[in-house]
């Protein structure tokens, strides 16, 4: 279910694209930014990538290398249709594992 979330909304972010970038030939240069992704492991094996300084910007793939492709193209889309605004940085303290 939450797949088809995600293809639902890539679908949704690729039409916004098409319809904002008829007749626009100019190319901006950008500065790279960086982001924070966490990556898990799903149920089905696929790995999952959430960049958490965009609210619900999410990815999955095979292989690393995959997620990672995916995950770029997810920030891309992501930033073109949200604005190109400073997002929220969260700063990680520490990951740790509690037994109970």
């Amino acid at each position: 279910m939450g797949y088809l979330v995600l293809i639902i909304s890539i679908l949704l972010i690729i039409i916004k694209l098409a319809r904002s970038n008829r007749g626009s030939k100019k190319v901006k240069m950008k500065k790279k930014r960086q982001f924070t992704v966490i990556i898990e492991e799903g149920e089905d094996g696929y790995l999952i990538g959430t960049a958490l300084e965009l609210k619900g910007c999410h990815a999955q793939g095979k292989t690393i290398e995959e997620l990672l492709k995916n995950t770029r193209e997810a920030i891309k889309l992501y930033l073109e249709v949200e604005g190109e605004e400073e997002p929220y940085i969260k700063e990680i303290v520490g990951i740790q594992k509690v037994a109970v």
